[in-house]
């Protein structure tokens, strides 16, 4: 520092206005009461936001609407894939994705499976050779394990 500058910020400090402790906490607090306040006016702008927007739509709206989104083919493409594992975790070669256990339905395993079937037939031309291969492998796998399941529960 130089000498005049010395001089200055003694002359600032010496005039500067002296604050007590409480003013000071009484400031602070002030400041951090001003910030919980200003962050809880966003969070009511944000919760406001998504309550104009309406209430979050159940699972089944969401598939239908994104169901929507594809043509008749993409859709069944889609889901080949989705009953396949329904059927597997019908069939109880699978744990049940929510709980992870492995129960037996052989009633929800027929339906998926008819699914698979139904899908399968009408989208078969879409795939190239090996895949369609791959997907009828995985059907007659699918009613072998059915066909097995059904003998041994009578």
């Amino acid at each position: 520092m130089q000498p005049n500058e010395q001089s200055d910020a003694a002359h600032i400090e010496a005039n500067a206005p002296t604050e007590d402790a409480d003013t000071v906490s009484s400031t602070t607090a002030t400041s951090e009461t001003d910030v919980q306040e200003d962050s809880a006016t966003d969070e009511n702008a944000a919760t406001e936001s998504v309550a104009d927007e309406g209430p979050i739509p159940d699972m089944r709206s969401m598939i239908s609407w994104a169901a929507m989104q594809l043509s008749p083919t993409e859709l069944a493409q889609v889901l080949l894939p989705v009953f396949d594992a329904r059927a597997r975790v019908a069939l109880g070669l699978l744990g049940d994705p929510k709980t992870g256990e492995v129960n037996e339905n052989l009633l929800e395993a027929r339906l998926a499976i008819d699914s698979v079937q139904f899908f399968l037939a009408r989208v078969e031309g879409q795939f190239v050779e090996s895949d369609r291969r791959e997907l009828q492998r995985r059907l007659a796998d699918l009613r072998m394990n059915f066909v097995a399941r059904q003998a041994k529960s009578e």
